[in-house]
């Protein structure tokens, strides 16, 4: 016992030696944020004191981790052996120490084992082919098809003919939706037209198609292109009226003085 005690404070006071200031403050960090020991209970002690704390509480485990952490790997396995012998002293504390110390491990590894399985109950079944005989072996049954896999059939029927009434579904819309014929232009109003009228705000003006459409068509875009008095302070605006499968109206509108002739439109359509 005193042995052991002997060469448990012989390492602490080797490993207290061993840091540096940098060092031991690092150790302190990683103490009350990674392992969320108390502040206060690790603040102003020297690294032997802390083993001496680790050791008191079972938490030899601990020590092991941050050592490695620094890069101390000899140092952290000397810790490990002397836990291991200091374990035959209490088994449940070395049970503690052995399980503490795998748990890194044990996570990853159950993971790994529960993927293999779930990847073991969906590997494909193997097909006959013109290279293999799957012949059952004297003593085997060939296991046929439960009510289960029936079910399961019949599900995957059930979304492939889903699939297919929507891709039939996206088929019609895009027929619909399918531009045959596009047509596009400019609007100008003649100056005798305004002139005659002048003073007037608004003038409808109605564009006939070169052909009519089967369908009435999209408007795509129309808008102001163009003023035909660079300069000057022209204030006007257009909206779209109406459009049918032979023209589309545009209203021109103004206010102040401008003259609605100044203005070119240009304008697209398509069905």
């Amino acid at each position: 016992m005193d042995g052991e005690v002997s060469a448990l404070a012989k390492l602490f006071l080797k490993i207290s030696n061993d840091f540096t200031e940098k060092e031991a403050t690092r150790l302190r960090e990683l103490l009350y944020t990674d392992y969320h020991l108390g502040k206060a209970d690790v603040e102003n002690k020297s690294p032997q004191e802390i083993c001496n704390m680790l050791e008191r509480a079972n938490k030899m485990w601990v020590l092991v981790k941050v050592l490695k952490v620094l890069g101390k790997e000899k140092l952290a396995q000397d810790v490990k052996n002397v836990a291991k012998r200091d374990s035959r002293k209490d088994h449940g504390v070395a049970i503690r120490f052995t399980l503490e110390t795998l748990q890194g491990y044990m996570v990853p590894a159950l993971l790994m084992i529960i993927a293999i399985c779930i990847g073991l109950l969906y590997l494909p079944a193997v097909k006959n082919d013109g290279n293999h005989q799957n012949t059952p072996k004297a003593g085997m049954t060939t296991p046929s098809p439960g009510p289960t896999s029936q079910k399961e059939d019949g599900e995957k029927l059930q979304r492939l003919e889903q699939q297919i009434k929507t891709l039939q579904h996206d088929l019609q819309e895009i027929k619909k939706t399918y531009i045959k014929r596009c047509e596009s232009g400019i609007i100008e109003l003649p100056r005798n037209i305004i002139k005659k009228e002048f003073g007037e705000r608004s003038l409808n003006r109605t564009e006939n198609f070169k052909n009519p459409f089967d369908t009435e068509p999209e408007v795509i875009t129309f808008g102001l292109t163009k003023m035909d008095l660079p300069g000057a302070d022209v204030r006007i605006e257009v909206k779209l009226v109406s459009v049918s499968k032979t023209g589309l109206t545009i209203c021109f509108t103004t206010w102040n003085k401008s003259e609605l002739y100044s203005a070119i439109v240009n304008w697209m359509v398509c069905a």
